[in-house]
């Protein structure tokens, strides 16, 4: 689409609104817009020769204008209207990102209740105009036009003589605003709206109670001070403002989890220092200026968060900024950064090289932040690839972060003329609030400090209308010796009390009351106490006043707008999108009646069409409920053409990976359709040809194969090789292989149901109770199954046994391991050769276990080293080496069930994928799950996504580990450039020859040197340097010999830190409620040497200190800000609660402290995590 036509398409968008509401008649009901449920998109896909960020930019301009309408009709009470234009922007949405079409699909939710409202509406009036005598039907559509829809023109408009003379004249006085309306008017309809708002939806309750407060505001400030209903309309005011504050209890609006919203549309903005401002334009925010612009959203964010924005920059070198809270400080992340700025960008000191983006270009910024456990960690992604990642709190002092700011609010600066086309947020955990967004309105507070021991003391003078909301802390007391809040004591006495002098008694404030003022004066306050001479201590008192409605918001301004962001994400935030009826009305605001009119069509070019838009939708949408909902129906209307297979088996395939348990069926029923087609595209003396149909069958296997349902995934392996010897050969052995294993796992299944009747038959063969057990252990690796067949009278050594096998081998203690590992030694002997190697490679990993949590010292640490060189030789003699982890001649992907040996804090999985982030002047070690025991070749795909650093692949061999190196400009050890977005594939060939060994490596076809390097590594491991890598693919292929699996530790077992005696908690290492663990520590340290009084001491430090007589000096403990406990030198417990463990030296002043000890913490019992 060229780029005029989409100024011009926004122009009409935008334009058209307004011209429409000139034109009609003002008593005319407003006609919904045509359906477009069915319509194409705007633009679906890029114009012969556009350029696919011309089409982005297009796109995303063109949802924002629709938006920009929607909230247009939103606001004249167009409801149908911007239901419409909704649905026309959800498609633009999809193609942009899935967080913006999830972010209209949120909003099209919050609005159900008011769309149902508007179809109810509609209902009522159809029914008048058959009956037009009926006064039930008249009064219900009265009252739902002025509670739910907010529209009292509309209700006046049906208001006839059969309406009782109460209710006309409340409907008349609801279209004046507060100001114009008489005292009686204000008084009659603030108890009204309250009346109504006890029985309204919630998004109607809360502009009810607000409108109720308003006109109650107006009469208590505008009524006479003797008015008989006077002191009541005070106590309704009160009570509609407790409703509100139960509604909103932050100072603002808080967003739901899990939900995008577009802060854009829903946040205010305020400028941002000296920069020039934001302008908000068609739904976006621009800026012409050809300088500094800024711009501040305030937001009170939680600890996890994503946050997505789309921006462009228009001038030349222009730089971007984004500065947002995570942990306990603001952070802020740079592109694009200028030479002058040290020409680096990134994350304070976690810089990376200049990404240099392009003007013009639109670009996506993507922040995950998560915090748990008291650090943080974000991972940032650049036009959906991985940009860079940090872990650790950072510190304010940096020079790109030198200006830190509370964590209240998200920054986006730019350098001269630049877009933002959309900013969304999704938070996953606390509590995030918009702190102007909220629907009540506060003055700036009072603070006052109440002493106890004075008489009334002066706070403030009031007015008559105010609303005052106080809020009182503190503690005191009324004799020296009993404390006390500002509730006073259990009896309810000596509690905070406040008095207007001349208009009645003292009244109870306690912590907290919300007050109505119906006289000017002055508000005083004190203590409850007529003895006041012993009195001690104060209260601390926050008054803030509700602010009162400007003059002319009145009925026909406020009660006609749509509901405010504060109501549709409170609305949201309520709502159960997992429910079948929630399910249901996500589909209809997003299709409304168009399948039903599809399906009475028989129209097959609508049906495939709307298959098509429905099977979109489902790509991106949430819950996965509802995306199963919708491509059912996608299948539904591809299924009704004999000749759509291909939007059928589409269809099939989304709902087989989303369908769980019912998953099997969905793949069977695409395998339906699949050969339907192909007997359709091939003559019935043809063998099958379609790839459509062998991909069916393929997946349909691997699910069946996944279930164990493994006589029905060897037929379909069978068929599908059969195919693939002329569809796509190179599947074919693998296809076989995977044929043979289902054919072996039907084996083991079979030999199972035999053993276990045959037990169940004599439950006290224990020579048969014990054959089982090996069956489910070596032969099915089906650890849970042979714990459960544990029983008195096996010996002890196999009970013992089997009660280690269910948990997971990391979680085992050393002496538990080692066990483990002996038992698991001695069954070899009575098992197949498949069942050795299993149990050869569990005893294998319970030895790991001892290597990575001991010394090399240690008597266990020797102990395991020693059984592995045991394993070792059995597996050589036992000539187990074709029954390894992989079988020889097939691909298999490296990446799949790898876990890195090193922290996840260093890389993060990427769709199929892995990222490396290697930080500036800093490496990031990622390795896989595998040893190689042989020859073999290696196929590796990775890409630079940002930095301009190295790569380094090492790679294990039989005469030791080599190692490859790409980056740095081919500067290094002859090393191939790796220029950032560039992809290099790389093939590698490690094989024994006669004459040696061989490492032939290649880097898109050309030759690269392979160095030795002297580092026992026994997998393949990346390290990145200076640069984030993103690996796209590995895949290891076994020539000769095996590849063994690696188990690798899900959390460390142990630690070893220096405690600083000058420094205060260090952290140490995170565990879990339940875990016992040993500490160790030595070393020396010296307190008070600023003081004369220093003397050298251990961790357990002098016991006791000479003036005092109190312990110090000794090492202490705590987990998380939980209570310190003592440690010393030695000490083993047990963990109380999840956290991290923090240790320091107990000291009151540790500024002339020196020294430190050694710490060693051990974990020797882990316990099972929480579900």
């Amino acid at each position: 689409m060229p780029r005029w036509a989409t100024w011009l398409t926004a122009a009409v968008l935008l334009i058209a609104p307004a011209l429409r509401a000139v034109d009609a008649p003002a008593d005319t009901a407003v006609q919904p817009s045509p359906d477009v449920a069915t319509a194409k998109p705007i633009a679906v896909e890029p114009a012969s020769g556009q350029d696919t960020t011309d089409y982005v930019y297009d796109t995303a301009i063109l949802k924002a204008a629709l938006l920009h309408s929607a909230d247009d009709a939103l606001r004249a009470a167009q409801f149908a209207k911007a239901r419409d234009l909704y649905r026309q922007a959800f498609p633009l949405a999809a193609e942009l990102s899935p967080a913006e079409a999830q972010s209209i699909l949120g909003e099209l939710q919050s609005l159900s209740a008011v769309f149902d409202r508007t179809d109810r509406a509609e209902r009522l009036k159809a029914v008048l105009v058959d009956r037009p005598d009926n006064i039930e039907p008249r009064r219900a559509l009265i009252v739902l036009l002025v509670a739910e829809l907010g529209d009292p023109v509309a209700a006046q408009v049906h208001v006839g003589e059969q309406i009782d003379d109460s209710l006309r004249r409340l409907v008349a006085s609801s279209q004046r605003p507060p100001d114009q309306s008489s005292p009686t008017q204000c008084l009659a309809l603030g108890r009204w709206y309250r009346r109504l708002s006890q029985t309204a939806s919630p998004p109607a309750r809360l502009r009810l109670l607000t409108e109720s407060l308003r006109y109650l505001q107006r009469f208590l400030a505008a009524g006479p001070v003797d008015h008989p209903d006077i002191d009541a309309a005070a106590g309704d005011a009160e009570a509609c403002l407790a409703d509100l504050r139960e509604l909103f209890p932050d100072d603002g609006l808080a967003l739901p989890n899990g939900v995008w919203i577009d802060l854009l549309r829903t946040a205010q903005l305020q400028p941002a220092g000296k920069t020039v401002p934001w302008e908000r334009t068609r739904g976006a925010l621009t800026c012409t200026a050809r300088r500094e612009v800024g711009g501040r959203i305030p937001i009170d964010m939680p600890g996890s968060y994503d946050l997505l924005v789309r921006f462009v920059l228009r001038g030349p070198g222009g730089r971007f900024m984004l500065r947002f809270p995570a942990g306990n400080t603001s952070h802020a992340f740079i592109l694009n950064a200028p030479a002058e700025a040290g020409g680096v960008d990134g994350l304070a000191r976690r810089t990376m090289r200049p990404s240099h983006l392009r003007p013009g270009d639109v670009q996506t910024l993507r922040l995950s932040v998560r915090q748990a456990g008291g650090a943080v960690r974000l991972i940032a992604e650049l036009d959906g690839k991985p940009y860079m990642a940090y872990d650790e709190p950072i510190s304010n002092d940096s020079s790109t972060d030198a200006e830190a700011r509370p964590p209240s609010a998200i920054d986006i600066y730019a350098d001269g003329p630049a877009e933002i086309l959309w900013l969304g947020l999704k938070t996953h955990a606390g509590r995030a609030v918009l702190p102007a967004v909220g629907p009540l309105r506060w003055r700036q507070p009072n603070r006052h400090r109440i002493r106890a021991d004075r008489s009334w003391q002066w706070v403030c003078q009031v007015r008559k209308g105010d609303l005052l909301e106080i809020a009182a802390s503190g503690a005191w007391s009324w004799n020296g010796r009993d404390e006390c809040g500002p509730s006073g004591d259990p009896a309810g006495w000596h509690g905070l009390r406040g008095q207007l002098p001349g208009q009645g008694p003292p009244f109870t404030i306690g912590g907290r009351r919300i007050l109505a003022i119906v006289r000017d004066g002055v508000l005083k306050m004190e203590m409850e106490d007529t003895d006041k001479s012993d009195n001690t201590g104060a209260m601390n008192v926050v008054i803030h006043t509700y602010a009162r409605p400007a003059q002319g918001q009145g009925q026909s301004q406020v009660m006609m707008t749509a509901p405010p962001p504060a109501v549709r994400l409170a609305a949201l935030a309520a709502a159960d999108m997992g429910s079948p009826v929630a399910l249901q009305t996500s589909f209809n605001l997003l299709f409304g009646d168009a399948p039903q009119r599809v399906m009475a069509s028989h129209d097959p070019e609508k049906d495939l069409d709307l298959s098509a838009r429905l099977l979109a939708a489902a790509a991106v949408v949430e819950p996965v409920a509802l995306q199963e909902l919708i491509a059912e129906n996608a299948f539904d209307f591809a299924a009704r053409d004999p000749t759509a297979f291909r939007e059928a088996i589409a269809a099939a395939s989304v709902l087989s990976s989303l369908s769980g348990d019912r998953s099997q069926k969905w793949h069977e029923r695409r395998i339906t359709m699949a050969r339907m087609y192909n007997n359709l595209v091939s003559s019935p003396d043809e063998p099958p040809s379609d790839p459509a149909l062998l991909d069916a069958l393929i997946a349909a296997a691997d699910a069946h194969a996944a279930a164990r349902n493994w006589a029905r995934a060897q037929t379909l392996y069978d068929e599908a090789a059969a195919m693939a010897q002329t569809v796509r050969p190179t599947e074919a052995p693998g296809l076989n292989v995977s044929s043979h294993r289902a054919a072996a796992g039907e084996h083991l299944q079979a030999k199972r149901r035999q053993l276990a009747s045959q037990l169940a038959a004599a439950p006290d063969d224990v020579p048969l109770r014990r054959k089982l057990i090996l069956w489910m252990l070596a032969e099915m690796n089906d650890s849970a199954a042979a714990a459960d067949l544990n029983d008195d009278a096996l010996d002890p050594t196999w009970r013992k046994g089997l009660s280690l096998v269910s948990a997971p081998v990391e979680d085992l203690g050393v002496h538990e391991s080692l066990e483990l590992a002996q038992w698991y030694q001695g069954l070899v002997v009575d098992v197949s050769p498949q069942g050795q190697s299993a149990l050869l490679a569990r005893a294998d990993a319970a030895c790991q276990v001892v290597l990575a949590s001991t010394a090399p010292d240690d008597a266990a640490h020797q102990q395991a080293s020693e059984q592995i060189r045991t394993i070792d030789e059995l597996r050589r003699s036992s000539d187990l080496s074709g029954h390894g982890h992989l079988l020889r001649g097939l691909w298999i992907d490296l990446l799949a069930g790898a876990v890195s040996q090193r922290s996840t804090r260093q890389w993060a999985r990427h769709g199929q994928g892995v990222a490396v982030f290697g930080a500036r002047r800093r490496e990031a070690l990622f390795s896989t799950a595998l040893r190689p025991d042989g020859d073999y070749e290696l196929k590796v795909v990775v890409e630079q996504t940002a930095g301009d650093g190295s790569l380094i692949i090492a790679l294990p061999t039989p005469d030791g580990p080599y190692m490859l190196r790409l980056g740095r400009d081919g500067s290094e050890a002859d090393a191939p450039a790796l220029a950032s977005g560039q992809t290099v594939d790389l093939h590698v060939r490690v094989a024994r020859k006669d004459d040696g060994l061989e490492v032939v490596a290649t880097a898109d076809g050309k030759g690269i040197p392979a160095w030795p390097i002297a580092l026992p590594l026994p997998v393949v491991m990346f390290r990145a340097f200076d640069g984030t890598m993103l690996i796209h693919s590995a895949h290891l292929r076994m020539t000769t010999g095996s590849a063994h699996e690696i188990v690798q530790l899900t959390s460390p077992r142990s630690a070893r830190l220096a405690v600083d005696a000058r420094k205060g908690w260090q952290d140490a290492l995170p565990l879990r409620k339940g875990d016992e663990i040993a500490v160790t520590a030595e070393g020396a340290w010296t307190a008070r040497m600023g003081r004369g009084q220093g003397s050298v001491s251990g961790a357990d430090g002098p016991a006791r200190d000479v003036m005092t007589g109190e312990r110090i000096g000794y090492l202490e403990g705590r987990i998380g800000d939980g209570p310190a406990f003592e440690i010393g030198a030695w000490d083993r417990f047990t963990i109380s609660s999840d956290g991290m463990l923090q240790l320091q030296m107990h000291d009151d002043d540790r500024s002339d402290n020196a020294g430190r000890v050694t710490v060693t913490i051990r974990i020797l019992s882990r316990a099972t995590p929480a579900p």
